[in-house]
Order: structure tokens, then sequence, then C-alpha cells
């Protein structure tokens, strides 16, 4: 049976890791120890002390971390994963990073008869739990069906999208409106709500109106952004986010009036210090 390595088990990564666990002999890279490796050890899962004994032991290396200096720590140096890895195996990377860094990685991953798949997803820690990530998917259709039936316990759709760095393209794309929706979100309810009206019963209006989204639906959640500042919470992630937004326009010579706007009136700000009353009542 196909063994599964894990690198990551961070808010969304303990969820994906603890379905894998029900259906496939799974290691865990550590990472700062704590409740989420006890959770793990506790479905039978067993802890590697590195990247590399975790890939050591498995046919496919799973990277769920945040960025990519974080992605470089999981992969390279002594200890790595690329020091690990068998010929044959499968590095799945699903955080958002740039194609072009994902191209390098399977490069690399070439170089020593790795496959590799870029496979960012989209859910967030709900779409985990549940098993209804969506995943984009950048990489040989022979690597994506190797891996296709460990991808659906983790979410559906699986779309694979083209070659290595597709997958990556489709979420910044993704991320890039979801932060101009959450931003527009933001501001104008807080004008509802300096307006006089009630803030539950203006997203119950936008809920069944046509300015409805995810952010609208789950609104809550986005409230959180304002109250997460420290370093790599919410608020970090956007503006890397946007970064990458930025750099894929700018290499493909698109004019994107919108995000360079958010950009420069740095949305973070108008997130993090807007909407002071826009939580709703629960």
């Amino acid at each position: 049976m196909t063994t599964v390595a894990f690198a990551g088990i961070g808010a969304i990564g303990l969820p994906m890791a603890l379905r894998l666990a029900d259906r496939y002999p799974l290691v865990v890279s550590r990472h700062r120890g704590g409740p989420a490796e006890a959770a793990v050890v506790a479905t039978g899962a067993h802890l590697a002390d590195s990247p590399r004994q975790a890939a050591k032991s498995s046919d496919v290396l799973i990277s769920m971390v945040r960025d990519q200096a974080q992605t470089d720590a999981v992969v390279d140096g002594p200890d790595g994963a690329f020091a690990g890895l068998a010929p044959g195996a499968v590095l799945v990377v699903m955080s958002t990073l740039s194609p072009e860094y994902c191209a390098h990685l399977a490069a690399r991953c070439r170089g020593i008869g790795v496959h590799f798949l870029d496979a960012p997803v989209s859910g967030g820690v709900r779409g985990a739990e549940r098993g209804e990530l969506t995943i984009m998917v950048g990489g040989p259709s022979r690597a994506v069906e190797l891996v296709r039936p460990i991808l659906d316990v983790l979410g559906e759709p699986v779309v694979h999208l083209g070659d290595v760095g597709a997958g990556q393209v489709a979420k910044i794309v993704n991320n890039a409106i979801k932060i101009a929706i959450l931003a527009v979100t933001t501001e104008q309810l807080d004008v509802a709500v300096h307006a006089g009206l009630d803030l539950t019963a203006m997203l119950r209006v936008l809920r069944v109106s046509t300015s409805n989204s995810h952010v609208v639906e789950h609104w809550d959640h986005y409230y959180a952004y304002k109250e997460t500042h420290r370093p790599g919470g919410p608020l970090d992630i956007l503006h890397k986010d946007l970064s990458l937004a930025l750099a894929l326009a700018a290499k493909y010579r698109v004019d994107v009036p919108v995000a360079t706007a958010l950009d420069g009136a740095d949305v973070g700000r108008v997130i993090g210090s807007t909407g002071a009353s826009t939580k709703e009542a629960t």
C-alpha cells in the first residue's frame, strides 16, 4: 500500500493529515511538537525526526507549509526531503508559491528521478476537515494519476490545469479575487454600520443578493483577519498572496489596476483597521 509522508501540520495541514491517516500508512515530519503531533500519533501515524527521514519511508511526500522559505526548509539540506526521496517517488507541494519556484523544484526532482506536482488548495480549515478542498494541480498527467486517489481523500474537485506551475497560477488568481472582494466588503459593511444599519440584517440581504460571495457567506471567519496581526498570521499571508498576484501579472504584462491599487493602499491596513464594528452577532 502507498505510504504517504506529510510535512506541515498547521491549521489546514493537520486536518488534511488526519484524513490521510484514516486511509494510508502515514509518516509525519516533526514540526513544532505539541497537540498537533499528539493528534496524528493518536491515529497510528509515525513521527519522523526530519523531512529526510519521512521521505525515505514514503512513496509520496506532501508539503503543506506557509511559504517559500518554509518549503526550502522542508526540501533542502542534509535533513531535507530531497536527501531522502527515492526514484519514482512523488513530491506534492500544496502551499501557495510562485510558478517559477515550482518549476525550479520540478527541475530538481527530475534530476533525482522524482515526480513533482504543485497542488495548492482553497477551502480553509473547514474544507480540510470535510475533505472538500478545491485542489488545483499542475504537473505531468502520469504523476497526477499516481496520486489522484490521495488527493481525492483531501478534496473535491481535484482539477488538473496543466503543466508544473499551472496550479499556482489558478490559486494566485483565485486569491487575488478574494482579496479584492474582502477589501470592498469590509469597507462597504463599515459604511452600512455607520449609516445605522444592523450588520446581521445587512449580511442577510447580501447573502441573497448579487453581491453574495464566499467572504459574505463566511463573514465571521474573514472578520477574524482583523484580530490576528501576529507574524505569519492571515494578514501576512494576504500580503504574500497579493505580491504573488502582482508578480504574475507583471510577468505576462497584464494591466491589473485594482490589484495595484489595493497594494498601494496597503490592503492589510484596510482590512485590519476598518470595520471595527462589523463583527456579526452570533
